[in-house]
């Protein structure tokens, strides 16, 4: 169940399935600068209100709620995202990790493409959203 506000008062459980999780709104592996990114804190089972906070590289963000939009993306966003139940850790998502090119990143990456080379890890070759 995604939220639609800071608190949900009736939730649902379902099975086999870890409690919280985050989705993004973009599939790419990779983002460039100045594109836009919203994660979704999805937790599957709690029949209590709880209040979502967000962190980054384990430290809190001020930002709380079920989404968290980041926009525009700068190289800074890069990290590692997770969410959680409560601002001391309590239960967390396990880590999302949004890595975001740099401009400079991103140009030199397209010329090695257009020479036949690809400096990613082969399964992210080609993966890159068009600016």
């Amino acid at each position: 169940m995604i939220w639609g506000s800071n608190e949900c008062s009736t939730c649902h459980c379902v099975p086999d399935q870890p409690a919280v999780t985050i989705h993004s709104s973009s599939d790419d592996a990779v983002m460039s600068e100045g594109q836009n990114v919203t994660l979704y804190c999805n937790i599957s089972c709690s029949f209590h209100q709880l209040v979502v906070t967000w962190f980054k590289d384990d430290h809190t963000l001020s930002e709380s709620g079920p989404t968290l939009h980041l926009s525009p993306l700068t190289a800074k966003d890069s990290g590692n995202y997770t969410c959680g139940f409560n601002s001391s850790g309590g239960t967390r998502s396990l880590p999302y990790r949004l890595h975001v090119e740099a401009e400079e990143e991103a140009d030199a990456e397209d010329k090695a493409a257009e020479e036949g080379e690809c400096r990613r890890p082969t399964s992210l070759c080609g993966k890159r959203n068009t600016r």
